[in-house]
């Protein structure tokens, strides 16, 4: 069985990072007019990574099928980033934590520490992020790109849509030791000449936390032998994947998974008839052949996720 990550804090999915730990994560988030995907973990050097995917399913593409939600991949390196003497502060994570809202507390080796809040407008076409640094000694901070940049062109029903990223961030902050500064990014799309009211963060985190206490009220109340999944479904979770990829213990081993087919048959047979479950599997793995692939299939219509 895969090392256990995750626990639960207050109700919260927390997971406390431990030395040496090397996992990728990712949480979908919606809003009205916005849906957030984050993917987030440590990578092998210990270091923070982040990818924010935007969805916004009322601009269609064309043509204007099924698939044809307009959406924004913002990769890492286009996004304003805290700068110390000119320098990206490297970011080293200490716990992740869920409670509809994504937080990452990360600790660095300049001096600051870092909190990420990352999180969807509940009524508006935005993607937030705010950021909070706290100074343990005395520190000139700048961020590396302009207040508002043009990510990317799309083109849709609508007309031209233009994704666009705006920080809050002066061009640079002074912070002496116990000092700290908040600011926020938000990741949006604008049609065509239009120019998009830039909402306030805080409100828009507090409209947030309201709609997830909406949510979460008894109605949703889960009482299984894990709590994990009791806490999910208390915060509006209704669909999770479950991923085999194959269900060759064989293969497994050689790919280098961590679980085994009983594995996959046990977390199944806890999450069933409680969640929508969706189940990932690759086909051509490695020394497989296509007998072992159709077992897969078959041991997989069995469980009918």
């Amino acid at each position: 069985m895969t090392e256990k990550i995750w626990d639960i804090e207050n109700d919260h999915i927390v997971w406390s990072v431990k030395d040496g730990q090397c996992h990728f994560d990712d949480i979908e988030m919606s809003g009205l007019y916005a849906d957030f995907i984050v993917k987030y973990g440590i990578r092998e050097d210990g270091e923070l990574f982040l990818s924010r995917h935007c969805f916004f399913p009322t601009l269609r593409t064309i043509p204007n099928n099924t698939h044809a939600t307009y959406d924004v991949l913002f990769e890492e390196d286009s996004l304003p980033c805290l700068l110390i003497n000119g320098q990206k502060a490297k970011e080293k994570p200490l716990k992740f934590t869920f409670d509809g809202i994504l937080t990452v507390d990360c600790t660095t080796d300049c001096g600051i520490r870092v909190k990420h809040q990352l999180f969807p407008s509940t009524d508006l076409m935005f993607c937030l992020e705010t950021v909070t640094v706290d100074a343990e000694r005395d520190v000139c901070l700048t961020v590396s790109k302009p207040c508002t940049s043009v990510y990317s062109y799309g083109r849709g029903t609508k007309g031209v849509y233009t994704a666009k990223v705006h920080h809050s961030f002066p061009e640079t902050v002074t912070l002496k030791a116990g000092e700290s500064a908040q600011y926020a990014i938000w990741l949006y799309c604008d049609v065509g000449l239009s120019n998009s009211e830039i909402p306030d963060h805080e409100k828009e985190l507090q409209k947030r936390r309201d709609r997830i206490t909406e949510l979460c009220d008894g109605a949703l109340v889960l009482k299984s032998s894990v709590p994990e999944l009791d806490v999910m479904a208390r915060h509006g979770v209704t669909r999770i994947s479950i991923n085999p990829q194959s269900f060759s213990n064989k293969t497994l081993a050689l790919i280098g998974r961590y679980h085994t087919a009983q594995d996959i048959f046990d977390v199944y047979n806890m999450a069933k008839g409680r969640f929508i479950i969706n189940m990932d599997l690759i086909a051509g793995l490695s020394g497989e052949n296509m007998e072992d692939f159709k077992a897969t299939i078959a041991k997989t219509i069995e469980l009918n996720p």
